[in-house]
């Protein structure tokens, strides 16, 4: 989820707490205060600037997004507020209560949607996703805002509350249209005799009807995108934009349109290409991708490069976020990988001739 997002869910959470007999902080701050602790858990964006491949696989929704560290990180910021809003007379013990249940809130949003999240770090290297949201949902975001609107209007708890309730019910809405995009995926895979087929459907942006639906062989996968409502939306502008590319690429059911890719470790790779992908150098990226491809190779005379992308993230009409490049010479070792975390950064390697 976004972090503008995650600190709404925070302050509309807090209105729905009880802020304590005498808290002299009064109802504004310890609104603040949960908006600041459900935002706190991104902090973990400034480790990019560190090591861009371990916040990508390790850092980033790792340890400020544990809930094995949540009362650490709870006591941490309860501590802070408490020194800030000293002079009007706060304490931090009455600050416990909002920071740990925004900062709740935060992971819990997080595992809703397809990146992963390490919820029990340290002790665990599992990855919760449900992937029934997409990071970025208007829906969603429109819901928090809306009762966080109505709660600070009327002052009240009992609306703060009915809000966080509307947000619950949006989600099982779009858990039941995951279970159903699942099933159609299921029907596909038997219509087409795949064997050892696993299914999976990945929320998609603009609409709750919206998805990516997997079928997982051992070696390949096949994806199709599909909007379960059958809109077929048609904006006006220019047709080759991507956002009217990506408007126009959900069929509805009956019109799927299906791509195989071959996993990396696919035989039907080259050598190298397999070789790269099995590499000690990518083993952080290998833990992480969920649907990794080869996105494009370049076998020089001196110099071999594949570069990598998981397709999880990838949207029509929209370069990949998360490419991640490994390259060979002379002895055929690899080097260091090189990582784009966003599609606007350039490519150190590969960048002519490249399709992305």
């Amino acid at each position: 989820m976004d972090t503008l997002t995650h600190s709404l869910v925070g302050a509309l959470t807090a209105r729905a707490l009880p802020t304590g007999r005498n808290n002299p902080i009064g109802i504004a701050r310890w609104t603040w205060a949960g908006a600041i602790a459900g935002a706190f858990p991104d902090i973990d964006f400034l480790t990019q600037f560190i090591d861009p491949l371990r916040y990508l696989a390790e850092w980033h929704r790792g340890p400020t997004h544990s809930l094995v560290l949540l009362p650490f990180w709870t006591l941490m910021l309860a501590l802070a507020l408490g020194w800030t809003w000293r002079r009007q007379g706060a304490q931090w013990q009455t600050l416990l209560l909002v920071c740990g249940a925004a900062l709740a809130a935060h992971i819990a949003a997080d595992v809703i949607t397809s990146y992963g999240t390490l919820v029990f770090w340290p002790l665990s290297d599992y990855r919760a996703a449900t992937a029934t949201t997409f990071i970025i949902d208007p829906w969603f975001t429109l819901i928090v805002i809306v009762g966080l609107t109505l709660a600070i209007r009327h002052q009240s708890r009992r609306v703060a509350a009915l809000g966080l309730a509307v947000l619950l019910l949006y989600v099982g809405l779009e858990f039941g249209l995951q279970h159903r995009a699942e099933n159609l995926a299921a029907e596909q895979a038997r219509a087409m005799s795949l064997r050892d087929a696993k299914v999976q459907a990945l929320a998609q942006p603009i609409s709750p009807f919206r998805w990516k639906l997997v079928i997982r062989q051992p070696d390949r996968y096949h994806e199709a995108l599909v909007d379960l409502a059958g809109l077929q939306l048609t904006l006006p502008g220019d047709p080759d934009s991507w956002w009217q590319v990506l408007t126009r690429a959900y069929p509805p059911p009956d019109g799927l349109s299906w791509r195989t890719f071959l996993l990396p470790e696919s035989p039907a790779q080259p050598g190298w290409a397999r070789e790269a992908w099995r590499s000690p150098a990518l083993a952080p990226y290998r833990r992480f991708a969920l649907l990794p491809v080869v996105y494009d190779l370049d076998n020089g005379p001196e110099r071999r490069c594949v570069r990598f992308v998981d397709r999880r993230f990838e949207l029509p009409g929209l370069k990949p976020p998360f490419v991640i490049a490994a390259c060979t010479a002379g002895g055929g070792k690899i080097e260091e990988p090189a990582l784009r975390l966003y599609p606007n950064q350039p490519m150190p390697i590969l960048d002519q001739g490249a399709s992305g």
